[in-house]
This record gives C-alpha cells, sequence and structure tokens, in this order.
C-alpha cells in the first residue's frame, strides 16, 4: 500500500482492514406486518417475505431453508402486535404445546390425509416439511432466483400449520398462554460486486458465497370464539315450578356466592361463555349462540360454511361448526 500524500503519518499507522464479504441484502417479513405475528389455528397460514438485494451487490442463486420450534407463553402487547412475554423468575414450567405446529408443504401427487403423531389430520395434498416433525431442517433448500440485481426485490414464502382441537373449550381469559411458533430463515448466495476492480471479477466467478438469517414468531389464534345467552328471562327464574315457597327458591351464584346450591346464570359479559339456566320438566329455553371472528380486525378472515347441532347425550347437546377458514397470504 503505497501512503496518498494527503495521509500523513501523523494520521496514524499505515495498514488496512481487509475484511470478508458482508451481506447487504435486506429481509422483511410482510404477511406479519399485516397480521400483527398472528396466524389461525385448522388451515394452512402462508408467511410472505421480501429479499431486497444491496445497492452494492448482485445475488445469484439465491436460496432459503427454513426451521421453526415451538412453546407455550405468556403474552403481552407490543408495538408490532402480540410479542411472548418473559417467564417470572421460579415460576413454574409451562408444559410444551399439544397439537404441536409444524412447517408443511403441498404435493399434489398425495391420495391420502397425513396423520400426525397425536391423531390429527393433516389438510388434503399437504405433508410436513422437513419429516414427520414438520419442524423442517437447513438440509431442505428451496430456490428464489437465479439472479438478484442490485435494489431489486424478490418474493418467496412458506406455510404452517396447526390442527383444531378435537372438542370446543370455553374462552381462555387475557392472561392465560398462548402457543407460539418461532421461525429461522437461512438464505444463501453468491455475491457478486459491480463495483470489483476488472482484473479480479473474474477470480470469483458468480461471486463469494454468503448466509445471513431471520427469526420471527408468530401467534396461534382460534378463528372463531362462540357465546351464549339464553333469550327468555323467564328461564332464569329464581322460582322455576311457579311456587314461591322458601324452600323452591334457586338463587344465582352470580348474587350468592355462598350458597352452595346455587346455579351460575348466563352472564353479560363477553369473555364469559359458560352459564347454567334452571327450568322444570317440559319447559322451553330459548338460547342465542353468536359467532364472532376476533382476529378479522387484524386481516384474518373467516367464512362459515355451515352450523348443526349433534346430540351427544340425552342430557347435553354440542354444536358443532365446519368452518372454512382463510389467512392473508
Amino acid at each position: 500500500w503505497e501512503r496518498p500524500t494527503f495521509h500523513p503519518l501523523s494520521f496514524g499507522p499505515r495498514c488496512i482492514r481487509v475484511h470478508g464479504p458482508v451481506p447487504d441484502i435486506v429481509i422483511t417479513d410482510v404477511t406479519s406486518a399485516h397480521t400483527r405475528r398472528k396466524v389461525l389455528e385448522g388451515t394452512v397460514n402462508r408467511i410472505l417475505l421480501k429479499v431486497q438485494a444491496g445497492e452494492r451487490e448482485t445475488c445469484h442463486d439465491l436460496k432459503f431453508s427454513v426451521t421453526c420450534s415451538n412453546s407455550m407463553s405468556y403474552t403481552e402487547d407490543g408495538p408490532n402486535g402480540p410479542e411472548p412475554k418473559a417467564p417470572i423468575d421460579k415460576a413454574e414450567p409451562i408444559p410444551a404445546p399439544k397439537r404441536v405446529p409444524m412447517l408443511v408443504e403441498q404435493d399434489a401427487s398425495m391420495t391420502s390425509h397425513v396423520i400426525t403423531d397425536e391423531g390429527y389430520s393433516l389438510p388434503a395434498e399437504w405433508k410436513p416439511l422437513g419429516g414427520e416433525s414438520g419442524q423442517g431442517s437447513e438440509n431442505v433448500v428451496s430456490p428464489i432466483t437465479s439472479k438478484l440485481e442490485s435494489g431489486k426485490t424478490a418474493y418467496f414464502s412458506f406455510d404452517v400449520f396447526r390442527p383444531m382441537p378435537l372438542l370446543p373449550k370455553v374462552a381462555a381469559a387475557s392472561d392465560d398462554v398462548s402457543c407460539w411458533t418461532h421461525y429461522n430463515v437461512k438464505l444463501s448466495y453468491k455475491q457478486g460486486r459491480p463495483a470489483r476492480r476488472a482484473d479480479t471479477a473474474g477470480e470469483a466467478g458468480d461471486g463469494d458465497p454468503i448466509t445471513c438469517e431471520m427469526d420471527g414468531s408468530v401467534m396461534w389464534c382460534s378463528p372463531l370464539s362462540a357465546r351464549f345467552i339464553v333469550v327468555d328471562d323467564g328461564a332464569q327464574k329464581a322460582y322455576p315450578s311457579g311456587s314461591r315457597h322458601p324452600s323452591n327458591i334457586v338463587p344465582d351464584d352470580q348474587n350468592n356466592t355462598n350458597n352452595a346450591g346455587a346455579y351460575n346464570s348466563f352472564s353479560n359479559d363477553v369473555g364469559n361463555n359458560s352459564g347454567e339456566a334452571v327450568a322444570v320438566d317440559g319447559e322451553q329455553i330459548k338460547v342465542r349462540c353468536s359467532l364472532q371472528a376476533d382476529e378479522a380486525k387484524d386481516g384474518l378472515a373467516v367464512e362459515v360454511q355451515k352450523v348443526s347441532f349433534e346430540v351427544s347425550n340425552p342430557l347435553y347437546a354440542t354444536v358443532s361448526c365446519w368452518k372454512h377458514c382463510a389467512g392473508l397470504c
């Protein structure tokens, strides 16, 4: 290295630090920006990512691999959506999630459904990615583009799935744990530099090998919530048989929590889906069920195709909903 005339020795030693190739590419999660990191259970969710080459590089043979892990965590609101809350010291460990989420890929040649180790069925023509566990693999590489010019963009995606529960569950409180999937995307390409000296450009071929990674997380949500209320207030009267003798009174547990024989009437609280109605034999009770797509405000749409009533026991009846859920892709 020859010291230039404008660089006097008083500025410091005459040396050059030579760095290895540095990735200048930018990766952006497009889907999470619109859905606030939320995905729906029971349907395949597509995570769309955008890559943009740096102004001083061209990307050759651009490809990616993805892996994931799952956890149950308390959730708190963040500026860009819900975020996993850090565990409290000495807190009881949270068990691993059931209905394990997985990475999936489409295979049109499949003739039967894939059944998971827990007994759940994957959608038709879909199978786990990177093995039966569906946690992905760094060895499963997918191409993005053969060449990406400086400053240009390209898009790629991967898919995740979590089965719906076999039985309905009561709505969880705001401080209950949620299921999270944490994914790691690894990009690899050959970096060409347009500003490279002409006499050394041929030595590198298409460029120097580069790898870079991106981490992200999504929270699994139920596509629908249901609320049941008794339409006829007469069914919740204190004297269901009509006789006002004190021995016939049935107190409401919401107003009298100390009575062991009391019942818990339907509440007006939107978050409370449980309740009991008191009636005599032969009396008709009208119950209204309202379905709500809680995550529609975050771009996750739900289409209800059919609602039917199934009697599983002479004393109880359950409502089953066949629904088609479509996330933002």
